[in-house]
């Protein structure tokens, strides 16, 4: 071989561990770019559905407490201190469920059936005693719901992080439309409209 069939051969490997070297650096940089995005965008749903999962959270702390009355029966602090602030609770129960899109469907459809007891109770007080007399008959229900609601909340927790697997479930889930009835007291005075 000759000096400058060298030269060449030396030049053309040159050239072609650059080009070489440049396509396979922007193939790299584009699949890393791609799962950073990725990465971002899953953090964006985690955190989404952390602030969701908080505002349940909140619901199920103060579905926890309960006290006794004095005739020995129990019900839950929510309907001990009024009126007005039963309505700030329920209030809560709806931001929470306006989070919906970033919870389980388990967990949502589970406060629906919360918040569907507690407008009923609503709706069928007359004043801040017959809440609590309403909110003892309904005491053991809510409890169970309550705790059916926790059990749900810590499975999910177990797998909030998974992005994938929630937003598939999200496509298949079916929502529909659930009935509610609502019964109104006999001498219900006008305090739902500015209540809720």
């Amino acid at each position: 071989m000759t000096l400058g069939e060298i030269i060449v051969v030396v030049l053309s490997s040159s050239v072609l561990a650059s080009v070489t070297t440049a396509v396979l650096g922007g193939i790299v940089n584009r699949v890393l770019k791609k799962l950073d995005y990725a990465d971002e965008y899953y953090k964006t749903v985690i955190s989404k559905r952390v602030e969701a999962y908080e505002l349940v959270e909140n619901q199920i702390v103060l579905l926890k407490n309960s006290c006794l009355d004095e005739d020995g029966q129990p019900y839950h602090l929510i309907f001990a201190y009024g009126y007005e602030q039963y309505h700030h609770f329920m209030a809560g129960m709806s931001r929470a469920m306006s989070r919906g899109l970033w919870l389980s469907d388990t967990v949502q459809n589970s406060l629906v059936e919360i918040n569907h007891e507690l407008l009923d109770l609503s709706f069928k007080s007359t004043d801040d005693e017959n809440l609590i007399l309403l909110g003892k008959e309904r005491y053991e229900r809510l409890a169970l719901l309550r705790n059916e609601l926790e059990r749900k909340f810590t499975a999910d927790l177990k797998i909030l992080h998974e992005v994938k697997g929630f937003l598939s479930g999200k496509q298949e889930g079916e929502h529909q439309f659930v009935p509610f009835s609502i019964e109104k007291a006999e001498s219900t005075p006008n305090r739902v409209a500015g209540g809720l």
